[in-house]
């Protein structure tokens, strides 16, 4: 479920290519097969596939006997259905192409390296404008172990939805990733796909990561479609106008750069918050929604006051910090102050994800959070969480004192 850009593409075009391309320059070619190409044409997208060879579909079973395999049927559905839920959902629809039997999207069923369920190429690379290409043989039952056919195909269908607002494929990788990975889980709710789960739990195991850390292949930006499913549930087609708005700088010739500015335009109209507020919100809302974010590290009370040394949280990230303290603790005292930059956002949390979340104070000219809890039960003495963010683009230092009381 990768996208595929600029240089990227032209790494994967040999494996399309048939003899001759190399004079179409830096442009993709289309995919070709050694065996005769079908097509079926349906409402949005055309199909090409071929019966034989080294590039047929892996699932050949044709239950209706209408000649053409359930696997290429139900990738057309699922092309359909999601264009669809996204116009539905205010999104532009993807430009017509001169490159298939008509303007409508070519969808290339290809044989793709292993671990690569699908690409969708951007107009500036592709010949005869963009398209996708899907694997052979991935899992069409509602429990996908092996890469979903439906949400792998609402996955890339939503990258030529945003190559619509931004033809170059400009959109930032992490942004571009995560909204479709948020968006293949919204068009088809009811299939549970391994691959995204994955990329999910990897996300959850490091959320000190900042949400646009595009290394270590990407993988990051995948599990970010948890910020944007968030993002997509404030409503008010947040997320159709985002890409509306990358649109309106690129043609102002404004830099998109991580596409951060634009998105605190956009919530900040719509939503009436900014993105720092927006991410401590969302920061909050994955732990209260029990999908146990890993803990940054952890700190053990007593009845002295502790400190610990100056932290960092990263932009755009989040450390998750549980409090031990004793069994016979009445309360506890946490200050959170600023190490030479701006506050980071704070909230002291006890009782568990459905617990009470405790308000703080400010002191010392606003530099110093202060939260100061007595314990209404055992429950709320055996999970107290710290959740320390920093909703701005760049990171923050803290350091926190604590005591049980």
């Amino acid at each position: 479920m990768r996208i595929v850009l600029a240089a990227a593409a032209a790494a994967l075009a040999a494996a399309f290519a048939a003899p001759g391309d190399a004079a179409l320059g830096a442009l993709t070619p289309r995919p070709t097969y050694r065996t005769a190409e079908v097509t079926i044409t349906s409402p949005y997208v055309v199909v090409h596939y071929t019966r034989t060879g080294p590039d047929h579909p892996r699932f050949m079973k044709d239950d209706d006997h209408d000649g053409v395999p359930n696997y290429i049927e139900k990738l057309a559905a699922a092309a359909n259905k999601a264009w669809l839920w996204y116009g539905h959902n205010a999104f532009k629809a993807p430009l017509p192409d001169t490159g298939g039997p008509d303007a409508k999207l070519d969808i290339y069923v290809k044989a793709l390296p292993a671990g690569l369920f699908g690409v969708a190429y951007p107009n500036i690379v592709a010949q005869g404008g963009s398209f996708m290409v899907v694997d052979i043989q991935l899992d069409e039952a509602h429990l996908a172990t092996h890469g979903s056919l439906q949400q792998t195909v609402a996955h890339e269908l939503f990258h030529e939805f945003q190559f619509s607002y931004v033809p170059n494929g400009g959109i930032p990788h992490w942004a571009a990733e995560g909204s479709a990975v948020a968006m293949q889980t919204f068009v088809y709710p009811q299939v549970a796909d391994a691959a995204a789960f994955d990329y999910f739990d990897a996300w959850l195991d490091q959320p000190w990561r900042s949400l646009y850390d595009e290394g270590q292949g990407c993988v990051h930006c995948y599990g970010g479609g948890l910020w944007w499913r968030f993002v997509f549930g404030l409503g008010s087609h947040v997320m159709s106008e985002y890409f509306g708005r990358l649109y309106g700088y690129q043609q102002a010739h404004r830099p998109i750069l991580l596409g951060l500015q634009p998105l605190d335009e956009v919530l900040q109209k719509r939503v009436h918050g900014s993105l720092y507020s927006a991410f401590a919100r969302f920061s909050y809302d994955i732990y209260r929604s029990g999908y146990k974010p890993a803990p940054r590290y952890r700190l053990s009370a007593s009845g002295a006051v502790r400190t610990t040394p100056t932290q960092i949280v990263r932009g755009l990230s989040t450390h998750y910090i549980p409090i031990a303290v004793p069994a016979a603790a009445k309360g506890i005292g946490v200050g959170i102050a600023a190490a030479g930059g701006p506050n980071p956002e704070v909230k002291l949390v006890v009782g568990g994800p459905k617990g009470r979340v405790i308000e703080g104070a400010l002191r010392r000219h606003g530099h110093l959070q202060y939260f100061v809890p007595a314990f209404r039960s055992a429950k709320e003495r055996s999970n107290v969480l710290l959740i320390v963010t920093s909703g701005r683009q760049v990171g923050t230092a803290y350091r926190i004192a604590y005591q049980a009381m």
